[in-house]
């Protein structure tokens, strides 16, 4: 993947779900109660890691010192 700020290319990786969901959750909302709980206005990035860890793809730029992680589908 191409930075959109700097243009250049990004490594490619991954943000481990270890205990529970992934979530974006929006600045004016409280982060849930419950682990299966979602966030009024959330985004879900993994799923819930059960029995098996869960991933995030995700993208660095080292230039730009940010992170880019793409919402594949709604969990």
């Amino acid at each position: 993947m191409v930075c959109p700020y700097c243009k250049k290319k990004m490594s490619d990786g991954y943000i481990p779900a270890i205990q529970t969901a992934l979530m974006w959750i929006p600045d004016n909302e409280k982060v849930p109660l419950f682990v299966f709980s979602k966030a009024k206005g959330g985004v879900n990035l993994t799923k819930v890691p059960f029995f098996k860890r869960q991933k995030a793809k995700s993208y660095y730029c080292g230039n730009c010192k940010i992170v880019i992680t793409p919402v594949v589908e709604e969990y």
